[in-house]
């Protein structure tokens, strides 16, 4: 049996190979230095604009200044550690946070000051901390397409995301 794994295994790898691998959608050429180089070279503005883009293109609503003060019925309004920019996602930890996949549509704020490049930038900020109970990244509103293929919103989490930048 594993005569006939390894034999798959070299035959996808050898398929592979040559393949040409495509191009990261909506990601700058910056996204893949290391992270000091781009925090020499990017400013800020630039990371929480490219937040902004790749989080509205899924399907993410963008909102500028704090959340309502009194949210409507359905609305779970949380506090995010850290916002994602290559991915346009929030970043949040604990269990006070676990709340916001029970709800119909999900206000997240986000400090433009948590804004980074990476989720390996994050991840190294994030070593240096305590572990938390839970952790959670978001990334857009919940979908799924498992259902004869036909994607549906809000299956398995909010329906909409909103993120208020503050």
């Amino acid at each position: 049996m594993n005569d006939a794994r390894a034999a798959l295994l070299a035959t996808v790898r050898a398929a592979l190979a040559g393949a040409p691998k495509p191009p990261l959608p909506l990601l700058p050429a910056w996204l893949g230095a290391a992270p000091e180089a781009i925090a020499n070279d990017i400013s800020h503005d630039a990371l929480v604009a490219h937040f902004c883009t790749r989080a509205q293109a899924i399907g993410a609503e963008i909102a500028h200044g704090p959340p309502p003060a009194d949210p409507p019925a359905g609305t779970v309004v949380t506090d995010t550690l850290a916002a994602i920019a290559a991915t346009g996602s929030i970043v949040l930890e604990g269990d006070p946070h676990l709340p916001s996949a029970l709800c119909e549509v999900h206000l997240a704020v986000v400090r433009r000051a948590t804004i980074v490049a990476t989720l390996a930038e994050y991840l190294a900020a994030a070593a240096r901390r305590p572990t938390p109970t839970a952790r959670v990244i978001i990334t857009g509103p919940s979908k799924t397409a498992d259902i004869e293929g036909v994607l549906v919103t809000g299956v398995h989490g909010p329906r909409r995301l909103v993120v208020h930048l503050v």
